[in-house]
């Protein structure tokens, strides 16, 4: 690159993050504007990069259509082919006999790398086949052998010696604003196969797989990670194919101060996303995750997850034994990180559940190493972590395992020592000597470092035992019966532990919300099932499980005070299936606006102040504005006359074949008689079961293409403010109440009355006042680096949203300003937006709780309003900014007043003073101070109220 072609320093990643602070909203995935620059501009270019790029290509599963204006034609074979005989051809490729697991590991990864939408469609509808060869155990053999296997990066590869300093930059080099789900190793532990350094990358490269196919994130906001700090395995260092960094191992001092680094920059870059640290050695895991803790969003799986999962099957092998938690005893064979996660989850939920206190739980758990039974009299030195399970109690120093099992008679044997087959017939029969079938569990991975096999087990035990192991074991048949061996996969927890925390957008992972994961997996096995030895459910319900895990979660970070949701949905399993991803076929901007419903995902230029649910919409003007008028009417519950709506809408039975269950769709009804807006329920073939003021509708489209609706029942979960709301309906509506009595049929009969003139998708209303409440302040027409200046147009559609979430009850105070010009009947703003804004003005004036208060400024500016609750500290806030004289100052460019109007309207200080240097403007820390004091004095009591001082939700 020529000197006169690089860009300047400053110009790359510090404009690129303020342009996209707005990106970062985690709770909100799959949006166009959350993708870089150059990932956007792959489709934009069109071309053959469309299908080199993974999370854009579809391969054959691009329509005529899109292929056509994508510029594909020709570079893919003609037929359209579905998704699911994409799958189904890669299903025949993977089940043929003479492959290894290892070639189909390769298959699934190199998919991956060409075509996430089919990869995840083909694990998340295998999920039972899939699991075992892109996690344990295949894993284990593709990490030996990655640098020989190697085709992709598939992640990030960073080095303690090239990168550090800079780990920060080089994060930024990743193609998404709004990373969510980060997995970190320095392939120090893989699994029980000791160091191996970089290929170590294989285990987060299956880890994210996972939280993707299993846990619901989306995959362009995943993230696999290695942390290269060298690597103490001479024979791999020496390997000529070896893909890392050919040096020894940092020592602590270094080491620690590099994931402090690292850390450190994960949480500047993607301050939301949680970071999960795997496979690290035992004494840095335990010491990392007391470092980062308190800092960032984290958690460790062998620890903690590992913890979680054999807590969930130990819960119900106690309930399968009728044995009370408080009375159970537990042997761990091993000592390590996982073993020591397991124990204090374990401790933890007794702790929580069983009413008694830490040192009563501990004092239940037996731990052992290669030493033997962890004591504080048998003479060596423990490290931190095993100290706390050393017995204190006179019991005597035991080494063999039979000898300790005797003695202790426990409920249950936990093995977490990598050692391989080291549990003998001898210590199985005296396990069952005291204690009715007891627990076996085996969880060291991969299989052949397990400490006894299935059929061992069931043999040994005469069939007694309680199995679970860590990687998948084949059914066992002795003496006539068959048994199904139980598998305690870290799967069944860290999905849903990661989903929920993310989507509770949680600061950081609690007790609480792991003793919350135990109880909802364990609740996920049927009585049925535990009869049946059957501790935990099938692979192949892992998404329902996940859901379920992560709905549990998010609930109890929201109860233990860590989350910063606003307020707790409705219902929590229902609000995090909504935010699952699924592989739909929308990659592209032109997939979305053939299927998509509401909005499609494009690329407009919006401001970092602009709310994130009006950024995902059509790339056209037209489109743009129109998608602004849908959400913000949403939101009010106002319709406005939408000629530009009419103009483009999509034919009825598209959108009934592409209705998604809990959408918003828009019914126009016929003879000027206004709109409803129905919630869909159920979608199935182009057949809508949808709900409005009390009724459950039916909708199809009949072979005229005129939708049809019937009564199908009542769902009186929506109010008839649907309807009573809607200017327009007035007169449809005394009609209708004159013939019918008031009995949950009336969307049905308006509907029969004046027919459906057309039916449009919108976003949901939960939806949006969810956005809304996450980020209550980005609703200004402040400009980014870049962004082109915004129109009289966007003025006056970002206020009418600002209005829209202030009459929805998600502001305290709004300020309206109806610039020079507006009153011109010439203006271009007279055909749609004048009429629209005038009627959100109409409600807000007619709102008993709402003050509306004028400025003193010059009338030569236009009229500036001032919205405020009538409640304290709102509407003394309303009647300063009113006082000062609210268009002057801003006109004259006061920081001071663009900083204390900006923060009392719950603007980010971010973005705001971003604003003031992009006019011109500076904003001293006297300043600064002042407008703090200035909050200060006019917040009256606001530790009582909903909004703090800065206009934010608390």
């Amino acid at each position: 690159m020529s000197a006169a072609t690089t860009p300047k320093k400053s110009e790359v990643p510090k404009s690129e993050s303020e342009a996209d602070l707005h990106a970062k909203e985690v709770t909100s995935p799959g949006l166009w504007k959350q993708r870089k620059h150059e990932v956007k501009q792959v489709e934009e270019h069109a071309g053959a990069p469309v299908i080199w790029t993974a999370w854009i290509n579809r391969g054959t599963n691009f329509s005529l259509e899109e292929r056509s204006k994508l510029r594909l034609e020709g570079l893919l074979p003609p037929v359209v082919e579905s998704l699911d005989l994409q799958a189904e051809r890669v299903m025949s490729q993977l089940q043929e006999e003479h492959k290894t697991d290892l070639q189909r590991y390769s298959i699934l990864n190199q998919l991956l790398s060409s075509n996430q939408t089919l990869f995840y469609k083909v694990v998340m509808d295998n999920l039972q086949y899939c699991a075992p060869l892109i996690y344990t155990p295949t894993v284990g053999e593709a990490c030996q052998k990655y640098d020989r296997i190697y085709r992709a990066p598939l992640g990030l590869y960073l080095s303690a010696f090239q990168h550090r300093g800079r780990f920060e930059q080089v994060l930024r080099n990743w193609p998404s604003h709004n990373v969510q789900i980060i997995v970190v190793t320095d392939g120090s532990r893989i699994l029980g196969l000791g160091d191996l350094g970089t290929n170590g990358i294989g285990i987060s490269v299956g880890k994210i797989s996972l939280y993707v196919g299993g846990g619901g994130f989306h995959p362009e906001h995943s993230l696999p990670v290695v942390l290269d700090v060298g690597c103490n395995r001479e024979e791999l260092r020496e390997d000529k194919f070896y893909l890392g960094e050919r040096r020894p191992r940092l020592d602590d001092d270094e080491y620690y101060a590099v994931i402090d680094e690292f850390c450190q920059a994960v949480k500047f870059v993607w301050p939301n996303a949680l970071l999960q640290f795997e496979d690290f050695t035992t004494e840095r895991a335990f010491e990392i995750l007391h470092r980062q803790h308190d800092k960032l969003l984290c958690f460790n799986d062998d620890i903690q997850g590992t913890g979680a999962v054999v807590t969930a099957g130990f819960v119900n092998g106690m309930k399968y034994q009728k044995t009370d938690l408080k009375d159970a005893r537990v042997v761990f064979y091993g000592a390590g990180s996982s073993a020591v996660g397991v124990a204090d989850s374990i401790a933890t939920y007794m702790q929580h559940k069983a009413d008694i206190s830490w040192e009563e739980a501990r004092k239940r758990i037996y731990m052992v190493d290669s030493k033997g039974l962890i004591t504080t009299s048998r003479g060596d030195k423990l490290p931190e972590h095993k100290q706390k399970y050393a017995r204190d109690d006179d019991t005597k120093d035991m080494k063999d395992l039979e000898d300790i099992v005797a003695h202790v008679k426990p409920h249950a044997l936990i093995g977490l020592s990598a050692a391989g087959p080291s549990w003998p017939e001898p210590v199985i029969q005296a396990l069952c000597k005291e204690v009715e079938s007891p627990l076996v569990f085996p969880l060291s991975n991969p299989t052949d470092k397990a400490e006894i096999t299935a059929e061992k087990a069931y043999e040994f035990s005469n069939g007694e035992c309680v199995f679970a192991s860590g990687s998948p074991f084949k059914p066992v048949t002795l003496k006539g019966t068959t048994y199904e061996p139980g598998q305690a996969n870290n799967v069944f927890i860290f999905p849903g532990v990661g989903f929920g925390a993310v989507m509770a957008k949680a600061r950081s992972v609690s007790d609480a919300m792991f003793v919350a994961a135990s109880q909802a997996l364990a609740d996920c096995v049927s009585e049925e099932q535990l009869e049946a030895k059957r501790l935990y459910p099938e692979i192949s319900d892992l998404r329902e499980v996940s859901a379920k895990v992560a709905a549990a979660v998010a609930k109890a970070a929201f109860e233990d005070g860590v989350s910063g949701l606003g307020k707790a949905p409705e219902d929590w399993l229902a609000y995090i299936q909504e935010k699952m991803w699924w592989p739909d076929g929308r990659t592209t901007l032109e997939a979305g606006r053939l299927s998509a419903p509401f909005i499609a995902r494009c690329n407009p230029r919006w401001s970092p102040w602009t709310p994130s649910c009006f950024r995902n919409q059509p790339r056209s003007h037209t489109d743009r504005q129109r998608a602004l008028r849908r959400a913000a009417t949403a939101a009010a519950g106002i319709h406005a006359n939408d000629e530009l709506a009419t103009a483009t809408a999509p034919p009825a039975a598209q959108v009934l074949a592409t209705a998604e269950k809990s959408q918003l769709l828009q019914c126009q009804l016929g003879g000027g008689g206004g709109t409803l807006w129905l919630e869909v329920v159920k979608s199935r073939q182009g057949r809508v079961e949808a709900r409005c003021c009390g009724e459950l509708l039916q909708l199809s489209v009949d072979v005229a293409g005129q939708v049809t609706v019937t009564a199908a029942g009542f769902s009186p979960r929506l109010g008839d403010a649907w309807v009573k709301s809607t200017p327009g309906l007035a007169d449809a509506l005394k009609k209708v109440r004159q013939q019918q009595a008031e009995d949950g049929s009336l969307p049905s009969q308006l509907i029969a009355a004046l027919g459906i003139a057309q039916i449009t998708p919108l976003q949901t209303l939960a939806q949006f006042q969810a956005e809304v409440a996450a980020a209550p302040g980005p609703w200004c027409d402040g400009t980014a680096p870049g962004d082109a200046a915004p129109t009289e147009q966007d003025t006056a559609l970002l206020t009418a949203g600002e209005m829209a979430a202030f009459l929805a009850g998600l502001r305290g105070v709004c300020l309206v300003q109806l610039h020079k010009g507006w009153g011109d009947k010439s203006a271009s703003l007279q055909a749609v937006l004048r009429p629209w804004v005038l009627a959100l003005l109409q409600a807000a004036a007619e709102h008993k709780g709402v003050a509306m208060l004028r400025s003193a400024a010059p009338q030569e500016l236009g009229a500036s309003l001032v919205l405020c609750s009538r409640q304290q500290p709102f509407h003394a806030w309303g009647k300063h900014l009113v006082s000062q004289g609210v268009q002057a100052a801003i006109v004259a460019d006061s920081p001071f007043y663009k900083m204390l109007i900006g923060r009392i309207l719950g603007y980010k200080e971010a973005n705001i003073r971003h604003h003031i240097q992009s006019t011109g403007g500076t904003l001293s820390e006297e300043v600064a101070a002042a407008v703090q004091q200035e909050l200060a004095a006019l917040s009256s009591a606001p530790a009582q109220l909903p909004w703090g001082p800065a206009g934010r939700r608390r």
